[in-house]
């Protein structure tokens, strides 16, 4: 009997004892594994990707590596959590990359990514092909005009041929920045209307390029333009108007203006000739009236009218 209780008790003791182990050190252990969490999670080459990680050891050196290259480092706060930021290398191609933080004790320079470290987490990022486009300095114009076209976002190893109306205008190589910046001209027997400018490439030089070739790349891009006709007006948007000069009747402007200041003496003068008859008087007026313009010429002529009519 008493045998029988004990081993009833201990299968008891054994049953509650495993469900505790079973029970707490998962729960201790999936809570302390590091997470990693990215923002975006896709993109061109050169996007800002904001990383998160959380669940690492406090005071743990951090290392973040991006398709295993070295980028950044930092250190976990006291929640066990961090916040970087990277941006994609130029250089990488379109596909799918693997950025991965590992953490340790100890800080180091240079670190690398074969290293021995205490904690990582990773996540991915897919880089997609960058968005080939074209500039035109000008969208219309005269048939026989020249225009630039500005590429930009292309495979710095492609050569570009640039077509109007499925007509070549010009090629070139692009530069190491995947652009290129070519110079056209517009042909001159171009209609009036609306024709499509567009840039195709190959991954090497032709000489005979032609709009039909079967072995053209993937990247292209293209811009409108419009022909229009030379007597389509060009709008005004500033246009000077001179104002009207004033006339006065029995008067002429001088070509070149009075001084005030010598109108002012012929005023002081005009007194000192009201001895005399009137037709030295009209003589007077009509010389003043040749040398000034504006305020002086009416003052004056206001004079002569008003000294010609009182009875002196």
């Amino acid at each position: 009997m008493k045998m029988k209780k004990f081993s009833i008790g201990l299968s008891f003791s054994l049953i509650l004892a495993l469900l505790l182990v079973a029970l707490s050190p998962v729960s201790a252990v999936y809570a302390s594994s590091p997470t990693l969490s990215i923002t975006p999670d896709s993109g061109e080459t050169g996007t800002t990707v904001t990383i998160t990680g959380s669940h690492f050891t406090e005071d743990y050196y951090y290392y973040v590596f991006f398709d295993k290259t070295y980028q950044v480092k930092g250190i976990v706060n006291s929640s066990g959590k961090f916040t970087k930021s990277i941006s994609i290398p130029s250089s990488t191609d379109a596909g799918n990359y693997k950025i991965v933080v590992k953490a340790r004790t100890d800080s180091n320079s240079s670190p690398d990514y074969g290293d021995d470290y205490d904690e990582s987490a990773s996540a991915y990022f897919e880089v997609t092909e960058d968005e080939a486009c074209i500039e035109l300095d000008n969208a219309r114009g005269l048939a026989g005009d020249s225009i630039q076209v500005s590429g930009y976002d292309f495979d710095d190893d492609y050569y570009y041929y640039i077509f109007f109306d499925e007509e070549l205008l010009g090629k070139g190589a692009v530069n190491d920045a995947g652009e290129f910046t070519k110079t056209v001209t517009i042909p001159a027997d171009a209609d009036t209307d609306d024709y499509t400018i567009q840039v195709l490439t190959k991954d090497y030089s032709d000489s005979s390029v032609d709009y039909d070739d079967a072995d053209w790349e993937d990247q292209s891009a293209s811009a409108d333009f419009e022909v229009i006709d030379d007597s389509t007006p060009t709008p005004v948007t500033d246009r000077f108007i001179p104002a009207p000069v004033p006339t006065t009747e029995n008067s002429q402007v001088a070509n070149n203006p009075a001084q005030p200041a010598a109108a002012a003496q012929n005023n002081n003068n005009l007194p000192n000739q009201t001895n005399g008859d009137n037709s030295n008087n009209n003589n007077s007026a009509n010389n003043n009236n040749g040398n000034t313009q504006g305020f002086w010429g009416h003052l004056n002529q206001g004079w002569n009218w008003f000294k010609n009519r009182m009875p002196w």
